[in-house]
């Protein structure tokens, strides 16, 4: 496959109208507040794709002031429309793929840390795993780096025919694309919804540390959340920072420790953004109700299920854990 599609592409989506993508965006804001008690990330650069909307740029130039900002972008197209679209001209849009940008990035001749958002939607799990591998034997001490990546099972092959077809099909797909990353054994579960994410993060961890020590990297890998979302694809979402020593990890560690959606560098566990798309008035009626009322009673005073499934009461449960976060939108005449 083209290199072309290493990055993500521009979507017919509008982010802002993407419910789960936006939850999974205001935790990791949620995780750098966290992060700035510990060591102020002012001066930091941020480094990301800032697509057409830039949506990540603007919070993080409010919330912490950061104005050295990157976007990478491939499109020749695109990156005209960001430079019409972007929020603050400080933002400089670099025409090239991740890829070639991490590997001329030079550490060593910048003063300041860095965030770096690699925010993929294609399928090249193999090329993005060894890029973010890459870019982490180049960051320093208290670097941040997240990456997005592609985990639709169906992306290996929709069920429209024989189960055991399928998922035999899926296996052979999944190796294809992992290529010498890919586990010795592949099993059904591996190829279906929680599966799949659950065997890429054991592939990102594995190529992981297996680089880092093949490269004798000095740091450490800290591991601060980890996420899973679909508006439309699943998607999987990983954040680390580095850290020099144990001492160090401790620190990190305590200043998200009392964040609820920490993961304290334990890649077992997993937040699962699942909540339903609500109306303006399914989003009041539930926030008045959260605080005097269980998932079940509440499911039982509306009715219906909010997520077009059987189980009504799991919808509720899943905009309880995330109703913080959740967006609201407006409509607005210009």
């Amino acid at each position: 496959m083209h290199n072309e599609m290493r990055q993500r592409k521009t979507s017919s989506f509008i982010y802002a109208l993407r419910p789960n993508k936006s939850i999974d965006r205001t935790i990791f804001m949620e995780l750098l507040s966290c992060v700035n008690q510990y060591t102020p990330i002012s001066g930091y650069k941020y480094i990301g794709f800032g697509a057409e909307s830039f949506e990540e740029y603007r919070p993080l130039h409010k919330n912490f002031r950061i104005s050295d900002m990157i976007s990478l972008e491939l499109d020749e197209n695109m990156v005209k429309r960001q430079f019409f679209n972007r929020p603050y001209d400080f933002i400089k849009i670099h025409h090239s793929r991740s890829g070639d940008y991490i590997d001329q990035l030079k550490r060593d001749e910048e003063q300041n840390n860095i965030i770096i958002w690699l925010d993929y939607t294609s399928t090249e799990s193999k090329i993005q795993i060894e890029e973010f591998c890459r870019l982490v034997l180049k960051l320093r001490p208290k670097d941040i780096v997240r990456i997005t990546m592609n985990a639709h099972p169906g992306t290996l092959g929709r069920i429209n025919f024989r189960m055991d077809d399928i998922y035999k099909t899926r296996r052979i797909k999944l190796k294809e694309r992992l290529g010498e990353l890919s586990p010795p054994d592949i099993l059904d579960r591996d190829v279906k919804d929680d599966g799949f994410v659950k065997l890429l993060i054991r592939v990102l961890k594995k190529t992981l540390y297996q680089t880092m020590l093949t490269a004798a990297y000095p740091n450490k890998f800290v591991l601060l959340s980890s996420n899973t979302y679909a508006d439309g694809q699943q998607m999987l979402t990983i954040t680390g920072m580095i850290a020099e020593d144990a001492a160090e990890i401790q620190k990190i560690l305590e200043s998200c420790s009392k964040w609820e959606y920490s993961c304290n560098n334990n890649w077992d566990k997993l937040e699962k953004i699942e909540v339903p798309k609500l109306t303006l008035r399914e989003k009041i009626e539930l926030n008045q109700l959260l605080a005097s009322y269980d998932d079940q009673t509440i499911a039982n005073r509306l009715g219906y299920s909010l997520s077009g499934g059987d189980d009504a009461e799991q919808a509720i449960k899943n905009y309880r854990r995330y109703y913080r976060q959740y967006p609201s939108y407006q409509q607005i005449i210009i």
